[in-house]
């Protein structure tokens, strides 16, 4: 559901104490939508996540992690030179709608103390965040809007702040006994009932309006005209008491999905300020110790995998751009291979032009010879160019027979090289599934400029050489202690494997698939069935069959894995090995 009217009055019920006088001491910008500050609150160090997204608009504190471009935006700047050292002094929900306010007690140019407030409008795609001084006056906004984009209510720096127009509905506060109940007594008996209630309660969101018909009938598709206005009034005004009151209860809705394996996994779908019993079984409610807590557990997955593939989404297209032309080549070459195929039959037609060719001359469209390559040696006919003697036309079939030869000698190795180099980019592809944070991205993106597929200044930025700190491998300890390396890419595979392990160390890979190269650091010692199990486990983990329940993985040691002859970044050749079935599986412990 939306971040709606009452999960904000909740969330800013649950903020206010914890906010009220903390100390800003650092604000980030990690994405286009996101704002971080981080705050020292007396209850200590904590983080305020404000998201002017289109798909979840929010503020909350949370304990999430995020990655920062190395160039900070403008407006971030913009308010990092007004609001470090700032303090929050109050947060408010002005006009009872989907905005929160936070009042700020700052200083200005010159030293003095000054009022400001960092104003947030979570309302979906019309979402914006601005920064108003003492006057009321927009500062700067996150997005700006003229007259072109809304001729109605322009946000710009320099004009005064207006609260969007209201709707024409009761607010929480204007929804008392007696106002709800003659709302719903003038009801048109026709109209669907979880309708009529979203369009006179500014306050009820579609989820909430289904539920309270739900609670009074035990159907959500039903008219004003079926059901209990009463019960239905009395449902409102209690709710509203609750409300008001400040009794919430942070609600996760949770569903047993299947995953590409067929494997069950409990996803989250949903969240609400109360229980949600209209989906009877087919969802389970659990409720959290606070909102901050459920809207980092609902968000925080969903929002990373999001952003990553939109960052991924300019590689993924060179590569899928790349792979696409390859295979329609090898299409091509495979197609003249068969042809080439053929080359016996142009060597046998001059075989047999030159055993008749007593009886040929030139000017002849065509001769009748007996082919004597088949035992029954019946007759056929061969055409001949009436340009070209006999024998110039024998000759012709025996050109066309060595081109055909050297042709698919050719082809052969082409369609080699070419099956190699599209094995390579589909494993480029499965390494971007699994990207994580822009560093491995930006390996990504300069291996493909070392292997020939993009420019230096698209891989980097700059024409000029850079020595960026290499990223290190994924590093897990085994429950015996022993520690796993994981390969990030095709370039950390092709180091671990060849350059950091040991002669003596486990090498593992998923066998037959694209994945992680996987070490298991021996240190001279025998490895432990246990801390193998698990390197196996996660190289079946790292590996595009990560969502299957049985996958082979081949292991070996270290000394028996070779660069390929010719092979793309990280393609190996490996021998004396032992396959273990097992089900992908990542370590509790993560270094």
């Amino acid at each position: 559901m939306a971040f709606d009217t009452v999960c904000l009055r909740a969330m800013i019920a649950e903020l206010t104490p914890i906010l009220e006088g903390a100390k800003i001491d650092k604000i980030q910008q990690p994405t286009q939508d996101t704002l971080l500050f981080s705050l020292r609150t007396y209850e200590g160090n904590r983080k305020l996540l404000l998201n002017t997204g289109a798909a979840g608009p929010r503020i909350q504190l949370t304990r999430a992690s995020f990655e920062n471009p190395a160039q900070p935006p403008m407006f971030c700047m913009f308010l990092r030179k007004y609001l470090l050292g700032a303090r929050i002094t109050g947060v408010s929900q002005p006009g009872g709608d989907r905005i929160v306010a936070l009042e700020l007690a700052c200083t200005d140019e010159l030293g003095d103390a000054s009022r400001r407030v960092l104003q947030a409008e979570l309302m979906g795609r019309y979402s914006n965040l601005m920064l108003l001084d003492s006057d009321g006056r927009i500062m700067d906004c996150l997005r700006r809007v003229d007259a072109d984009m809304s001729p109605v209510r322009q946000i710009l720096p320099g004009l005064f702040y207006r609260l969007p127009a209201l709707q024409d509905k009761f607010t929480l506060e204007a929804s008392d006994e007696e106002t709800v109940r003659s709302c719903l007594a003038a009801a048109d008996g026709n109209m669907a009932a979880d309708k009529y209630l979203l369009a006179h309660f500014a306050w009820l969101s579609p989820v909430i309006c289904r539920e309270l018909v739900w609670r009074v009938c035990g159907f959500t598709n039903v008219s004003m005209s079926e059901l209990d206005r009463d019960d239905l009034a009395a449902r409102i005004i209690k709710l509203r008491e609750d409300v008001l009151e400040g009794r919430f209860k942070p609600t996760m809705l949770t569903e047993t999905r299947r995953d590409a394996s067929g494997r069950e996994q409990q996803v989250c779908v949903d969240y609400s300020f109360m229980p949600l019993l209209q989906f009877g079984t087919a969802r389970a409610n659990t409720t959290a110790e606070s909102f901050s807590g459920l809207l980092d557990d609902f968000y925080a997955a969903k929002e990373a995998a999001q952003h990553m593939q939109q960052k991924t989404q300019g590689v993924r297209k060179v590569v899928s751009s790349a792979h696409s032309k390859l295979a329609k080549k090898l299409a091509v070459q495979r197609q003249e291979l068969s042809t080439a195929a053929d080359r016996e039959a142009e060597k046998r037609l001059g075989d047999l032009i030159m055993a008749n060719i007593w009886k040929l001359s030139r000017g002849m469209k065509s001769a009748v010879v007996q082919d004597f390559t088949d035992p029954e040696c019946p007759e056929v006919e061969i055409p001949l160019d009436v340009r070209w003697t006999p024998q110039q036309n024998a000759q012709r079939h025996y050109k066309q027979y060595t081109r055909l030869k050297h042709a698919e000698e050719m082809l052969t190795k082409m369609i080699a090289d070419g099956e190699q180099e599209l094995a390579y980019l589909e494993s480029v592809l499965e390494e971007l599934t699994r990207c994580e944070s822009t560093a491995e991205l930006a390996e990504i993106r300069t291996e493909l400029w070392q292997n020939g597929y993009a420019s230096q200044k698209w891989a980097t930025g700059s024409t000029k050489k850079q020595k960026d700190k290499p990223l290190p491998p994924l590093e897990f300890t085994s429950s015996a202690g022993m520690t796993i390396l994981v390969g990030r890419n095709n370039r950390q595979n092709e180091q671990l494997s060849l350059k950091t392990a040991s002669r003596s160390d486990i090498w593992c890979h998923a066998q037959k698939i694209h994945g992680s190269h996987v070490i298991l650091v021996c240190e001279g010692r025998e490895p432990d069935d246990r801390s193998l199990t698990e390197a196996c486990a996660l190289a079946a983990f790292y590996s595009s069959a990560s969502a299957s329940d049985n996958v082979p993985v081949d292991y070996c040691q270290a000394r028996y894995v070779k660069k390929q002859p010719d092979g793309k970044t990280g393609m190996v050749l490996y021998t004396n090995y032992y396959t273990a079935y097992v089900t992908p599986a990542k370590p509790q412990s993560q270094v």
